[in-house]
């Protein structure tokens, strides 16, 4: 039951998992923000989408494997790399979206609610750094966290003496779904499903949302009154590109980056 959820996070030595994260976040001295304009009111986001190929994804995913890490954490350096472009900084700092469910509590999979959270993460970014070597020390550097993830993000900016961290939310959303079954189940139940859609909004200036599967698909939104819908657009190419670049050239030095994308856009024009 969610009251036994209550009980573990009352249990839990809140004061110490602050210090874990003021540890982890102890080179921040500043928030990361790409926004240029400005506004208080949250607006509809404008949204875009962009697919790898399936050549692409599974090539990704094969990727991770061979280094040890969750196509997750490719994701997130490949953000990581994005944001150094977007903010003109050597240290990447993000929202990432969390699951919130501990694995120490039996049953967590199954408890019904909303737990998700959502927790900063900063990657320092060298450009004579391997791609893959910077996958590799990202999940390391996020595995000594997971045992944090439940700390609220107020709680974390409080203990850093700042007030918002940062202005842009990466969510990999990978849970089952199985569309088949639940058409199944439902003309079990004598109902005809025509159509399931999902629409939220968010009030980050550009958020992420990555759904993997055949064909990973990125939805990237964006504040209108924040962020320019030509700076958005080439976050999101440029999030696909890095992407490609991380299951096909794990060995690049992050540094050399935008030259195989050049070298990759010309080999394509001359086909």
């Amino acid at each position: 039951r969610y009251r036994d959820h209550l009980a573990w996070l009352d249990g839990t030595d809140r004061a110490a998992s602050l210090d874990v994260w003021r540890t982890a976040l102890a080179e921040v001295t500043e928030p990361s923000r790409v926004a240029t304009g400005h506004g208080d009111r949250v607006l509809e986001p404008v949204r875009q989408e962009h697919r790898l190929s399936a050549a692409d994804t599974t090539a990704l995913a094969v990727a991770a494997r061979r280094h040890g890490v969750t196509v997750n954490t490719l994701v997130q350096a490949a953000w990581a790399v994005v944001l150094r472009g977007l903010t003109g900084r050597d240290e990447a700092l993000f929202g990432v979206t969390v699951a919130g469910r501990p694995a120490e509590l039996e049953g967590a999979g199954d408890l019904v609610g909303l737990f998700i959270n959502t927790v900063p993460l900063s990657v320092r970014l060298d450009a004579g750094e391997a791609l893959g070597d910077l996958a590799v020390r990202l999940g390391r550097e996020q595995s000594a966290l997971l045992d944090h993830h439940h700390v609220a993000l107020g709680d974390i900016q409080r203990a850093l003496g700042m007030g918002e961290l940062f202005d842009t939310l990466l969510s990999f959303e990978n849970y089952p779904l199985d569309p088949a079954g639940i058409t199944a189940r439902a003309r079990a139940a004598g109902l005809d499903l025509a159509d399931a859609r999902v629409r939220d909004g968010s009030h980050f200036a550009i958020s992420v949302v990555v759904e993997p599967g055949e064909r990973m698909r990125l939805r990237v939104r964006h504040q209108p009154q924040l962020v320019d819908e030509v700076t958005a657009q080439a976050a999101g190419a440029e999030l696909l590109a890095t992407l490609r670049a991380f299951a096909s050239a794990p060995g690049l030095p992050l540094g050399r980056l935008a030259r195989l994308e050049e070298d990759r856009l010309v080999a394509a024009a001359a086909t």
